[in-house]
């Protein structure tokens, strides 16, 4: 196609040319140069008529008709809200200097395996967040027995 037959076309028909060459694997510079025709002129004249590339779909779609909501499994939305549940959260773990020592306890699965995604999620160890935890509920609860 020939730069003159281009200008010639609609603008409808002129992006439907360009997404047709688009999916032949083509990009836009490429297209440009091949009617030669400048990217520049070609950006702005579909701009101006609410056309955009859609880097995502690979097509130049119309701004006013186009709404893409992507997939998104449930796994993927349920991350998304623990991520930000523990950002909102600020844990402050105190430095300790005194002696380690090492203890056994037994645990409900579920509680454990929350404590395992919180600390997988923090910057601190499981040690650090444990002694924080047990200091806290100490100081908490302590005046209630």
């Amino acid at each position: 196609m020939t730069k003159i037959n281009f200008n010639h076309l609609a603008i409808e028909e002129q992006i439907e040319y360009f997404n047709l060459k688009l999916n032949g694997g083509k990009n836009i510079n490429q297209i440009c140069k091949s009617i030669q025709i400048s990217y520049s002129t070609i950006r702005d004249r579909f701009k101006r008529n609410s056309y955009f590339y859609n880097k995502l779909y690979n097509q130049y779609e119309n701004i006013n008709t186009t709404i893409h909501i992507p997939e998104i499994s449930e796994k993927t939305i349920d991350n998304l809200i623990t991520k930000i549940k523990f950002q909102n959260l600020s844990l402050e773990c105190e430095r300790r200097d005194s002696k380690l020592t090492s203890r056994s306890f037994r645990l409900h699965t579920c509680v454990l395996s929350e404590f395992i995604d919180f600390c997988n999620n923090s910057n601190f160890t499981q040690q650090e967040i444990l002694t924080q935890f047990i200091a806290e509920g100490l100081t908490k609860y302590q005046n209630n027995i």
